[in-house]
């Protein structure tokens, strides 16, 4: 059993969420010949810092790519350590993607080789009089009309008030961002890619009802994951 890149591991290793690829043989396909504990990716909300251990608490909200609610044994918060020292980046309140492994420098953390943190452009949050919703988690109401739930702070929001019923019509842009190529796409191929958990951030800029807790998007920006 072996991490990539190489390093050798054991069973205790692995921890729920781990993405993991299992080698056989030809000739007895039901024993595995190896196992390698792939990179990870889980994404989240940051919950608190801790400077002097070089961590972070995260609430995750998916790993790679599956939301965690379907992941049997995972647990949340999830700590996270960064060996060479917390990004400055690295705030409360704030989205980030994680690549690494668990329990490869400390039994029940996670060793982070990577991270991007989604910082939100005070600029974006309002422009030509129109607020902007800014969410890492969300979920499909409907297709046609195209409605879905947008959440911004915490990944969890059992009371409702960071979430949003985003709705979408024939006068809604929709866009969708991967690393510096940005396209316009139907609301039926955003439906799709939020049931397929594509995207490590969704934005909504339109007409907000605060008492109805509703936004009349005119414009969706979709970015897709790293």
């Amino acid at each position: 059993m072996y991490t990539d890149p190489y390093q050798a591991a054991t069973a205790q290793s692995m921890s729920p969420g781990q993405r993991v690829r299992i080698y056989v043989t030809a000739s007895d396909p039901g024993t595995a010949e190896k196992v390698k504990l792939e990179e990870t990716q889980i994404c989240g909300t940051v919950l608190s810092l801790d400077t002097a251990m070089n961590r972070l608490t995260l609430q995750v909200a998916r790993s790679s790519k599956l939301d965690v609610s379907v992941i049997p044994g995972f647990t949340n918060p999830v700590t996270a350590e960064f060996p060479d020292g917390l990004p400055m980046e690295a705030a409360v309140d704030i989205g980030t993607e994680l690549e690494g492994h668990y329990n490869r420098l400390n039994p029940g953390i996670f060793a982070v080789n990577k991270a991007d943190f989604f910082i939100e452009n005070e600029d974006d949050l309002e422009e030509d009089g129109e607020p902007t919703w800014v969410g890492l988690t969300y979920s499909l109401i409907s297709r046609s009309p195209l409605k879905f739930h947008l959440t911004r702070g915490a990944a969890e929001d059992p009371t409702g008030h960071r979430t949003v019923t985003v709705t979408a019509d024939t006068g809604t842009t929709i866009l969708s961002k991967h690393r510096n190529v940005t396209e316009q796409i139907t609301a039926s191929a955003l439906a799709d890619g939020i049931q397929a958990g594509e995207y490590h951030m969704i934005k909504a800029r339109g007409t907000y009802n605060a008492s109805a807790r509703t936004l009349q998007a005119t414009l969706i920006p979709a970015m897709i994951r790293p």
